[in-house]
């Protein structure tokens, strides 16, 4: 099975067994979800494609932290924090700027405009979690090391850079926020 629906059947598996458990038992551990395919202007997005994107990169982390939050209640840090990749096209502020460039992302960046909204909610109504919305660019990992792209004139950066950031600000000056991968606050 493939999808968002083997997605949500993994995590239903991991919730009742332990082996979710186990991995966080330490500082950070990765769940990854997400899409970006057959990108299209607004008009041309079909509703399919869209909702493919909702599927994966919306409900996806919101499944995962609804799956986790006993987990996370549970930290031996007492600091738990919800980490969501997000890209600078989900934000609203920015859709004038992004209209010059092709006409590729419209269902991706709804669909993680719809994540930071999930997620900034999230921040308010448990305040014991630290929810962060972060953009990490481009990360040097083995699929764009291996690209024959320029990376530091991407401006990448590392995993180990990506979670040090993460993990540099207190609870309160973070949770909610819309966070670059230098630490700067991006706009809703």
């Amino acid at each position: 099975m493939k999808g968002p629906a083997a997605y949500t059947i993994s995590l239903g598996r991991l919730r009742r067994g332990s082996t979710l458990g186990s991995l966080c038992t330490g500082r950070t551990k990765p769940a990854i979800s997400s899409i970006a395919q057959g990108g299209t202007s607004v008009l041309s997005t079909s509703a399919a494609n869209a909702l493919k994107h909702f599927q994966v990169n919306t409900l996806g982390p919101l499944t995962l932290v609804q799956a986790t939050a006993d987990l996370l209640k549970a930290s031996k840090t007492g600091a738990p924090k919800f980490v969501v990749i997000s890209t600078i096209i989900s934000s609203i502020s920015s859709q004038e700027i992004f209209s010059y460039f092709p006409k590729t992302s419209s269902p991706y960046g709804a669909s993680k405009t719809s994540l930071n909204w999930f997620i900034r909610l999230l921040s308010f109504e448990e305040p014991w979690l630290t929810s962060i919305l972060f953009r990490p660019s481009v990360v040097e990992t083995d699929l764009t090391v291996d690209s024959g792209k320029d990376l530091k004139a991407l401006d990448a950066i590392s995993v180990e850079n990506m979670v040090e950031t993460t993990f540099a600000f207190e609870h309160k000056e973070i949770t909610g926020t819309f966070r670059n991968h230098d630490g700067a606050i991006i706009p809703w």
